[in-house]
C-alpha cells in the first residue's frame, strides 16, 4: 500500500506543469480574444459595405 503522503505529492502538479497549463491557458485566452476582434472586424466591415451599397442603390433611384 502506498502512503497517503506519498499520493498527496503525486497528486500536485509540479511546477514547471503547472506553468505549462497557465501559459497554455493564457494563449488560448489570446486567441479567443484575437478570434472575437476578428468576428468584429469582419462585422464591421460588413456593416460599411452594406451601409455603401444602400447608398450606392439610393443614388441610382435618385433623379
Amino acid at each position: 500500500m502506498v502512503p497517503p503522503a506519498a499520493v498527496a505529492v503525486a497528486d500536485t502538479p509540479s511546477q514547471p506543469v503547472a506553468e505549462a497549463e497557465a501559459e497554455a491557458e493564457a494563449e488560448a485566452e489570446a486567441e479567443a480574444e484575437a478570434e472575437a476582434e476578428a468576428e468584429a472586424e469582419a462585422e464591421a466591415e460588413a456593416e460599411a459595405e452594406a451601409e455603401a451599397e444602400a447608398e450606392a442603390e439610393a443614388e441610382a433611384e435618385a433623379p
